[in-house]
């Protein structure tokens, strides 16, 4: 644009410092701050006590109080704390993940709806009112339309869900479910170090102890020009080639041998040390803006900083099948590792941004100190200031961020850390294309041919075509995308229709938070893919029930809280 000569100046920066992206990098820190003290693990908690107190509430009572943290901190940062918790909590409420992640991750959606700073749409919607010289609505605006979403949600998921969602594991044979065990019963082909010298064989097909294999079924042996060889039990290989097995990804970890070349220098095995018996596995789950994503397993240094030793990666129910040294990682990838044995696994050696270790809450869960009041203290001060309009919001909340690092409750590194630099540097390159869009008028007539067709049947009409639209879109776009396209267009709309423009800014809010019709809608639908094992279908099934019924809701409560004229 500042090539072309259609933004001239420092309007072509002007998105970096604009309302919405200011207020979304200071929200972003301020979660990032009760995240890292602790201040949410005591929701966790809590919630592994009420499991066991209250057991035939715990489900609805699950899914309304996790959406009422995410009016304040981000979806990401919620699921990466709440995610391990409700996989802890599967067999005392006797379900499978499957029911349970996908509810979790509709109320925290959800959740962002309860205040006008929950999620970067409400912000960008806002912004766009302050933009056009209309006057921004207040922090708690939004909190009864969000509200009745929520409820609707809920509702939706208490009572369609269990027949809509794929039905999981009870508790009893949930842990030989999971995705780490199946793919320990699968047979696969492995090439391992021998160790000749120990004499004798046992038979044709079987490797020997002259192999150092143990009775592991053996396909042939590799030479060094990578030619396989037929295996003769009777003449035991030179030192230089290996020896092809097949057997259980299971077995071929027990037994130690398995070469496994993702970071270990000398290229053998740590395994189990030879012993026999089950194998602990460790699930890790990359999360969206991982700084693993997009890097290899060496490269991100895993085996090295976390002390595992890593043997497979998997995509939903499906195992990655590149090479493990030359495997790129990627966000919702779930990495499969065993403990090294030359120590247990190291906690802190990554930020819960980075992974999140699924099932093991005694690696994710954060002490209480007197950090994590100082936090919730500073962040209830700043949203305190705003409410009471004491300060202007930008103002409040990053003097908020500012004292959440100069009082050490979070520490500069992990500030940068907890922005999403993808999402500003996107507000900061589209609303100077959002400003020239509508200077040249193209907004303008996008939105009198909508007020032409929709228009006719009533501002109602309206109302629901902007929210299908958005619904529509933002499973194509990120939430905040979908928010900075409709925003402007939902403005012109309400000029050439000559009604108030919060109403229709209310639909596309609601909208792109509330339409799980794909995994791609919202990032915490990605997160729980793998662990919760869903595909495609699934979520178009539920998706599709609570995006109907939030849209009803939208369309009879909207019009009560925000007048068309």
């Amino acid at each position: 644009l500042g090539l072309s000569g259609d933004v001239h100046g420092s309007a072509l920066f002007a998105g970096f410092s604009a309302t919405p992206t200011i207020v979304i990098a200071a929200m972003l820190v301020l979660g990032g701050g009760l995240r890292h003290t602790g201040a949410i693990d005591v929701l966790a908690r809590w919630m592994l006590r009420a499991a066991d107190r209250w057991p035939r509430v715990f489900q609805p009572l699950l899914f309304s109080l996790s959406a009422l943290p995410s009016a304040f901190i981000s979806d990401v940062g919620l699921m990466g704390i709440l995610l391990p918790t409700v996989l802890s909590l599967r067999r005392r409420l006797r379900m499978g993940a499957s029911q349970l992640l996908m509810p979790l991750a509709v109320a925290i959606a959800l959740g962002g709806l309860l205040s006008m700073v929950g999620s970067a749409g409400n912000v960008i919607a806002n912004g766009a009112l302050s933009a056009a010289g209309r006057r921004p609505l207040g922090l708690f605006a939004i909190t009864p339309l969000g509200l009745a979403a929520v409820a609707a949600g809920i509702a939706c998921v208490l009572l369609v869900g269990r027949w809509l969602l794929p039905k999981g594991a009870d508790s009893d044979d949930d842990e030989a479910q999971t995705l780490s065990r199946r793919l320990l019963e699968l047979e696969c082909l492995a090439e391992v170090d021998p160790e000749p010298g120990d004499g004798g064989a046992t038979g044709a097909g079987a490797a020997g102890s002259s192999s150092g294999v143990s009775p592991l079924p053996v396909v042939g042996v590799v030479g060094t020009d990578r030619q396989l060889r037929p295996w003769r039990p009777a003449q035991p290989p030179p030192g230089h080639d290996r020896v092809l097995v097949r057997a259980r990804l299971g077995d071929l970890l027990s037994s130690g041998l398995l070469d496994r070349r993702a970071g270990d220098g000398d290229g053998r095995s740590r395994g189990n040390g030879g012993r026999g018996g089950e194998v602990e596995v460790v699930e890790l789950l990359v999360p969206p803006n991982s700084s693993l994503s997009g890097q290899t397993l060496a490269a991100g240094g895993l085996p090295a900083r976390l002390g595992l030793d890593p043997f497979a990666v998997a995509w939903r129910r499906e195992l990655r099948p590149a090479p493990l040294e030359d495997l790129v990682l990627r966000e919702g990838d779930v990495i499969l590792a065993t403990p090294r044995r030359d120590g247990p696994p190291r906690r802190g050696a990554f930020a819960r941004s980075d992974l999140v270790v699924l099932g093991q809450l005694e690696h994710h869960l954060r002490p209480v100190t007197w950090r994590t009041a100082v936090s919730v203290i500073v962040v209830g001060a700043a949203l305190g200031l705003v409410v009471l309009n004491a300060l202007p919001l930008t103002v409040a909340l990053v003097a908020g961020a500012g004292a959440l690092v100069v009082t050490g409750c979070l520490p500069l590194d992990d500030a940068y850390r907890a922005i999403d630099w993808r999402l500003v540097f996107l507000l900061g390159g589209f609303i100077p294309l959002g400003n020239l869009l509508q200077t040249s008028g193209v907004i303008a007539h996008a939105g009198r041919i909508v007020a032409t067709t929709a228009g006719r049947a009533g501002p109602e009409a309206t109302l629901a075509v902007l929210f299908v639209f958005a619904a529509l879109l933002t499973q194509v776009l990120s939430n905040a995308a979908t928010a900075l396209v409709l925003s402007p267009l939902a403005l012109s709309v309400a000029a050439a229709e000559h009604l108030s423009a919060v109403p229709l800014l209310m639909a596309v809010v609601v909208a792109v938070s509330a339409s799980p019709l794909t995994p791609l809608a919202n990032k915490v639908y990605l997160m729980i893919s793998g662990p919760g094992r869903y595909r495609y279908r699934d979520f178009l099934r539920l998706g599709s029930v609570i995006t109907a019924a939030t849209m009803a809701v939208t369309l009879v409560v909207v019009p009560l809280l925000f007048p068309f004229r």
